[in-house]
């Protein structure tokens, strides 16, 4: 009798692609799920496959000093390259490249921790399978060098594997290998042209403006700015969201860009990048250990870190060039960067153009120190250990809500009914917390409110951040209860709502659920490396021992939950008031 093959995946993608080159591995074989988008893949389609082990659940998790180390390692790494770009005459003063290589580190390490958790837990009897891309990917599409670095480890502990290499084309269809080696065509004479006759010259990079509130702060910006003729949109390496309107729609490649340099300029480009490379690389193997060097698919990723600093470098130029045909009016830009903002900021800055920033949801990530104004709704976002900075200049934006008709709400009986806000909840949460405190945490909270005759309702990241059938699996979770919870518009679940507790993340639904009246509790086991949306005026994090103690002693008594709610309301509506003002 042939041993039951055991697949370990990591991708969703690779799953549906290893189905369909070996159907029989849909029946024949045994799942045994990595991470969680692969885990919610199998639930969906009904594979058999391994109870996620709980040493899997806490895969990858980073404690605040392993970020920290990472951070202080990159920020050395970046205030190198602004050294090197200020020799070449660049003159600025930004980060080009610190959120992009944090999200390699942080995969890379947890593809490692993952390995360990699999050597120590796994049995060597049992031949193990692996599914592997046959190409390279970059920042956000690592290819198959995750699937490498545990094969790597498995083999060297003794296990017996074997690989099944899986084309692109069987892959997900949004897989960009490439996706630095095309540029807007900053260069062509049609543009400069426009450019030059416009009555306006407003440049928006548009990687993060999906949501309403987004889009609304832009909005809210243009008619500040009393912009009504032109705007140019930048087309992101991804994220393609390009809005209607005259924007740099063409490109060309990053070597046709690179052609339009002087040859010594070229020259000293490719010298800058070529040492650039070989730091970036030194630090990664510093902190990912010489397992690194021996696999050849981290030369490769390598190659790709080598693209898109030249293409950061491109992009600098190009909008230089721009500006020395005429100023730039203002950039304004998401903090979702797509590998551009940093150096579209050096060079508005550069040219004394005005800079602004829409932090999209809970974070403000870009590290520079020059002026850059802030749009938000009334808070005051706290410092980042990653900022060059300060926050720079926040610009308070109004809520559509009346706040003062807010307090209509509080004449209305409400539901006794808590809204539990899982914040850190999305397919990379192993990376900040692990799924272990989200557990214990929810398992404490289900009680309290069970003891005090609460009603509980759900409320995971909608769209498709959530892998909503693998959580609901993991956290033995009611999923008609949660998909009700995305399904209901934020602000009618609210508004019949008296407590909601946020768990990990803040994320700009608290400053919502404050507006509509309730009482917002939040809880994290970690401390917020990014600058967050957390304004300690109104809203502060609690320890899991401190927030249950708190749930609890609101739940108890309805005084001290109205208290709670007013309190917290009233200093909303207060600072709101005061900040709008000045």
């Amino acid at each position: 009798m042939t041993t039951r093959k055991t697949v370990l995946v990591i991708f969703p993608d690779e799953i549906t692609a290893g189905i369909a080159k070996f159907p029989w591995l849909a029946k024949e074989a045994n799942w045994l799920c990595l991470s969680i988008d692969a885990l919610d893949r199998c639930l969906q389609l009904q594979l058999p496959h391994a109870q996620m082990p709980t040493w899997l659940q806490a895969t990858g998790t980073f404690s605040a000093d392993e970020h920290r180390y990472v951070y202080s390692k990159l920020q050395c790494l970046e205030e190198s390259f602004i050294e090197q770009r200020n020799s070449m005459g660049f003159n600025e003063h930004a980060y080009w490249n610190h959120q992009h290589n944090l999200t390699q580190l942080t995969l890379f390490s947890s593809a490692q921790k993952t390995a360990a958790l699999a050597v120590e837990n796994l049995s060597k009897s049992v031949p193990l399978l692996m599914l592997q891309r046959v190409g390279v990917g970059d920042y956000h599409f690592p290819g198959g060098l995750l699937t490498a670095i545990i094969q790597d480890k498995l083999q060297r502990a003794g296990f017996q594997t074997e690989t099944i290499y899986l084309p692109l084309s069987q892959l997900i269809s949004t897989y960009a290998p490439t996706v630095y080696s095309q540029i807007p065509n900053y260069w062509s004479a049609d543009v400069s042209q426009k450019w030059q006759e416009s009555d306006s010259n407003v440049v928006i990079s548009p990687s993060g403006l999906f949501y309403k509130s987004d889009q609304k702060k832009l909005l809210h910006l243009i008619k500040k700015l009393g912009v009504t003729t032109k705007t140019w949109m930048l087309s992101p390496p991804f994220w393609n969201v390009i809005p209607d309107g005259t924007g740099f729609k063409d490109r060309v490649s990053v070597q046709s860009a690179y052609e339009n340099l002087s040859p010594s300029m070229q020259q000293a480009l490719m010298a800058m990048v070529e040492g650039m490379t070989a730091s970036t690389d030194e630090v990664m193997q510093e902190i990912l250990g010489d397992q690194m060097e021996r696999l050849d698919l981290y030369q490769h990723q390598i190659q790709q870190i080598k693209q898109r600093h030249l293409f950061q470098c491109l992009t600098f130029l190009g909008m230089a060039h721009l500006c020395s045909i005429k100023k730039m009016d203002a950039l304004i830009v998401s903090n979702l960067d797509g590998g551009i903002n940093g150096s579209l900021f050096s060079a508005a800055q550069d040219a004394s153009s005005p800079c602004y920033m829409l932090p999209h949801s809970h974070v403000i990530n870009q590290a520079s120190e020059g002026p850059c104004t802030v749009i938000t709704e009334y808070w005051q976002p706290q410092p980042s250990m990653s900022h060059r900075g300060a926050v720079n200049i926040p610009v308070y934006l109004p809520t559509e809500l009346n706040l003062d008709s807010t307090m209509d709400l509080w004449s209305a009986p409400r539901p006794q009914k808590v809204v539990v806000l899982f914040n850190g909840i999305h397919r990379w949460t192993a990376l900040n917390t692990g799924l272990s405190f989200f557990k214990k945490t929810l398992t404490d909270i289900v009680e309290i409110c069970s003891n005090e005759g609460c009603e509980l309702a759900y409320r995971l990241k909608p769209g498709d951040q959530t892998p909503l059938d693998a959580f609901c699996h993991l956290l033995e979770l009611d999923r008609e209860l949660c998909q009700k919870g995305i399904q209901e518009p934020l602000d009618v679940l609210l508004r019949n709502t008296e407590l909601v507790i946020a768990i990990d993340d803040p994320s700009s639904a608290l400053w919502e659920a404050l507006e509509l009246g309730c009482a917002v509790i939040l809880i994290a086991n970690r401390p917020f490396i990014s600058s967050t949306l957390l304004d300690g005026n109104i809203l502060e994090s609690f320890s899991p021992e401190q927030g249950l103690e708190l749930i609890a002693q609101v739940l108890s008594d309805k005084n001290q939950l109205d208290q709670l709610r007013l309190t917290q309301f009233a200093k909303l509506l207060a600072l709101r008031e005061s900040r709008l003002t000045n």
